[in-house]
């Protein structure tokens, strides 16, 4: 059985003005995997984020975060 540090599962993603989006699910060499509410899934460019803090904040605003949403059907 593989074990995952908490430190990955932890992380909470915020925009840059500080309104939370979800938590960091995975993260890739290319892109960071977000779980928001609802089971909402988000692949966001790892381009446009930086960690602070222990946590992952995104440069962007609302409308942008919300076209990485990932459909799930």
């Amino acid at each position: 059985m593989d074990i995952y540090p908490n430190s990955l599962f932890n992380k909470k993603v915020s925009l840059w003005d500080e309104n939370f989006v979800g938590f960091m699910m995975e993260m890739t060499d290319t892109k960071i995997i977000v779980f928001g509410d609802y089971e909402q899934r988000y692949n966001i460019p790892k381009s446009k984020t930086a960690e602070v803090n222990y946590n992952i904040v995104l440069d962007m605003e609302w409308n942008e975060f919300a076209s990485y949403r990932v459909n799930g059907d």
